[in-house]
């Protein structure tokens, strides 16, 4: 329970831990009670496997502090995380990041996101890609409980893959980033993370949580659409193209059927010329064999 152990080392000691477990089939159950016997501090909600995005709004619904942060089970905070964050939240904002260091098995770190931290609203995190590119990590954070309510801001859930970046997306809309410019999280990366795999079922959820998120932008950030909707247009071509690379040619398909107009709508954008005209050549192949043929062609 390292991650655990990082929290109780914080230099900032008021704060209240609320483990919440998923339905775990070993012993985390027991070995967080044991912590509770000795700090009060640390609470425990167990319950049925529901996936991380119930978990999640499990936790922050009864949290009971002004500030929200969440840990998943493998990451790390530095001691100075919570001090260094809620020193910057007296500035009066609601919506903080630190940067995180990304371990891979192997041995390797690299900073997650662009090198250069970003503050600002959801169009300042709008890559010359039109991708949606994130400086900071779901450990990372430190949310202003009030804005949580104030919007509903939750996870969605059912979703395999990108549950966070829905929530990032409708907390990027209402609020604001601002950020601690240093690394003060580890996110370790596990060999059978739910990204590490290519899955395309589960990653056909990078462009559902899109269709999910857009009435709440709609109702709270209309200005921020046009960046929306370029961010999720790439994202619909990265998964099409993955498919083919892949060899998963009925789902390609399928994908090229389902999206055609966000798709349409990538080509006549801003984005990267080779994107858009790689884009424009799948539209053009929207059946098996063609596709087989354009894909000796990429």
């Amino acid at each position: 329970m390292e991650s655990i152990t990082s929290i109780q080392q914080q230099t900032y000691s008021d704060w209240e831990l609320i483990v919440v477990d998923d339905g775990s089939t070993d012993d985390t159950a027991e070995i967080v009670k044991t912590w509770m016997s000795k700090d009060a501090r640390i609470s425990l909600i167990q319950q049925e496997n529901g996936g991380v995005s119930i978990a999640r709004n499990r936790g922050m619904a009864v949290a009971q502090g002004d500030y929200i942060s969440f840990l998943d089970g493998d990451d790390l905070w530095e001691p100075p995380f919570l001090e260094k964050m809620m020193r910057k939240s007296i500035e009066g904002h609601a919506f903080i990041y630190a940067r995180t260091k990304e371990l891979f098995p192997d041995g390797r770190a690299e900073l997650v996101g662009p090198e250069e931290s970003v503050e600002g609203r959801l169009d300042r995190f709008r890559y010359r890609t039109n991708e949606l590119r994130l400086t900071f990590h779901i450990s990372a954070l430190l949310i202003a409980r009030s804005l949580v309510t104030s919007y509903d801001l939750h996870f969605e859930p059912g979703i395999a893959i990108s549950e966070d970046t829905g929530f990032f997306i409708e907390l990027l809309s209402v609020a604001e980033a601002a950020c601690v410019p240093e690394i003060l999280t580890t996110y370790r990366r596990r060999k059978q993370s739910a990204t590490a795999s290519w899955n395309p079922e589960k990653y056909v959820g990078q462009v559902t949580i899109y269709d999910r998120v857009e009435p709440f932008v709609k109702a709270h950030a209309p200005e921020l659409l046009t960046t929306f909707y370029a961010m999720r247009d790439y994202v619909a071509y990265r998964v099409c193209l993955r498919c083919i690379r892949e060899n998963q040619m009925e789902m390609a398909v399928s994908c090229l059927e389902e999206w055609n107009a966000c798709l349409r709508e990538f080509v006549r954008g801003d984005g990267r010329f080779s994107d858009r005209m790689k884009c424009r050549g799948l539209l053009a192949a929207m059946h098996k064999e063609s596709l087989l043929a354009f894909i000796g062609r990429l």
